[in-house]
């Protein structure tokens, strides 16, 4: 794994996490800091900008809480580096992220 090819992960399951690779060095097996994300639900939410080791200035984060146009449901931004999700509260499992859509995905222009 090459440190171009080496790129954070956004990971949206029960324990919704980003994995940020670490850059390699010679004759270390990868690694990666893992920061885990709050819930839709959560009553703590974080926001503003968050480094998760002092020591690796690549692990810096960004996270902006939102909510959809015109409703309740909640959006998280996480951003790290150049790389930026949208995830949204899933409206089927309010307890789950689901990445942003569209909101005109199945609209059907004529």
């Amino acid at each position: 794994m090459t440190a171009k090819t080496a790129r954070p992960r956004l990971f949206l399951f029960d324990r919704p996490r980003l994995e940020v690779p670490l850059p390699p060095s010679a004759g270390a097996l990868p690694a990666w800091v893992v920061v885990e994300l709050p819930g839709p639900q959560s009553a703590d939410r974080p926001a503003g900008k968050f480094v998760a080791d002092p020591r690796l200035p690549e692990v810096e984060l960004v996270l902006t809480w939102g909510t959809v146009p015109g409703g309740t449901r909640a959006v998280l931004t996480v951003a790290v580096g150049e790389l930026e999700w949208v995830v949204e509260q899933d409206p089927r499992y309010p307890s789950r992220w689901r990445l942003r859509c569209d909101p005109d995905h199945c609209r059907v222009w004529s």
